[in-house]
């Protein structure tokens, strides 16, 4: 992602596992990594936000019907959280997918934060 221009923080999550974060137009997400005996064999993109209204398992069942492609899953808060998994196989992941990936991500962040915000 550095190479794309993104600033990049790299860390571990709660269970110790590897985690990057960063942020694309002001939205900061994190890039989390599991199963990771030796090689991780999945990663995850996921930013939350923060709503003035509630938005409700209904709203988010209608993005997901809509949006094949992240998935949008409501905290009790009514705080919506947009991830997006993608599998790494046995071998990881080379750097034409991951950019493919990473563009899928920043298309399905940008559709998200319109839809909230008309």
């Amino acid at each position: 992602m550095t190479e794309m221009g993104l600033a990049v923080t790299k860390g571990q999550d709660v269970e110790g596992l590897p985690m990057l974060e960063s942020k694309i137009d002001d939205t900061l997400f994190n890039v989390f990594f599991y199963e990771c005996h030796p090689q991780c064999r999945r990663m995850q993109f996921v930013t939350g936000f923060q709503m003035t209204q509630p938005m409700t398992p209904a709203d988010a069942n209608e993005w997901n019907r809509e949006n094949p492609f992240a998935k949008l899953v409501v905290a009790e808060s009514g705080n919506p959280y947009l991830e997006m998994d993608i599998g790494l196989a046995g071998d990881g992941l080379g750097r034409e997918n991951f950019e493919d990936a990473f563009q899928t991500w920043r298309a399905v962040l940008g559709d998200f934060r319109a839809s909230i915000t008309e």
